[in-house]
């Protein structure tokens, strides 16, 4: 999947569902989405939320969080508001299981990126339904910093151009988050309307991702793009990227790679 291998990685997802208990076939949908079939990753996923019940609070989040990612990959916008939001609360569960449990070190950080991954997620979705209103509500003022600044993007986006052109030239972007980066740049695309050049204002704000994780973040932007329904945008980025995994071709080269953080 890493290498955009689309068919050998469906070949290989087939067989690890033959051999996957019931319960665990869920785990395979990050492989499908990754080699953009998402109906495939869905029709596993559903099953999952419909028992969501049977799963820990930090497996629930990342069942919904995939489950999103796969919706707004297929354009059900407000079906992926609802299982972002689903994510989120769920990461809050998991917190509150976290303590009582009293497992704060290991699993008190991945909660922290995946609550922040829903927080993205459900900002991404709220604002491709146009339903922005409750993530604004709920992280504008959120004491936890970066939370807070999911918020303010979003509401950034909701506010008229003659308003926000005067803030806009000294943003930045406190922190990134991997497992969500398509929602993270989404949201950030919508700090300019659609008649300003988007992809320049992204290079701006995602400098760093590029440098650090470059094909991450072209597939990344590609995703978004999607969402945007620019697909001239997203064919292109998709085209970088496997430019770029073209140059890995054995050991000594994914070596390298592995070096020179290309992926």
């Amino acid at each position: 999947a890493r290498l955009g291998h689309r068919d050998a990685t469906v070949a290989d997802a087939v067989q690890a569902l033959e051999l996957s208990s019931p319960r665990r076939k869920y785990l395979i949908a990050p492989l499908l989405l990754a080699v953009g079939q998402a109906e495939g990753a869905l029709a596993l996923l559903d099953v999952a939320a419909a028992n969501a019940a049977d799963y820990h609070p930090l497996a629930q989040t990342r069942i919904f969080l995939n489950q999103a990612l796969a919706l707004a990959h297929t354009q059900r916008f407000e079906m992926a508001q609802l299982a972002a939001e689903r994510a989120y609360l769920r990461a809050i569960d998991a917190e509150r299981a976290a303590e009582l449990a009293r497992e704060q070190s290991f699993d008190g950080l991945m909660l922290e990126d995946d609550k922040l991954a829903a927080a993205w997620m459900w900002a991404a979705a709220s604002l491709l339904a146009n339903k922005p209103e409750d993530v604004i509500a709920t992280f504008v003022e959120h004491e936890d910093d970066r939370l807070a600044e999911v918020g303010k993007w979003t509401r950034l986006a909701t506010m008229p151009e003659n308003e926000r052109r005067l803030v806009r030239g000294d943003l930045a972007l406190l922190a990134a988050n991997d497992p969500a980066l398509p929602a993270v740049m989404y949201v950030v695309s919508r700090a300019v309307p659609p008649a300003h050049n988007v992809e320049v204002w992204l290079d701006r704000i995602f400098h760093d991702e590029h440098m650090s994780q470059p094909v991450r973040a072209m597939r990344a932007r590609s995703e978004a793009a999607r969402w945007r329904d620019d697909r001239a945008i997203e064919f292109e980025w998709q085209r970088l990227a496997m430019q770029l995994l073209g140059l890995v071709r054995d050991y000594k080269t994914s070596v390298l790679g592995h070096i020179l953080e290309v992926r």
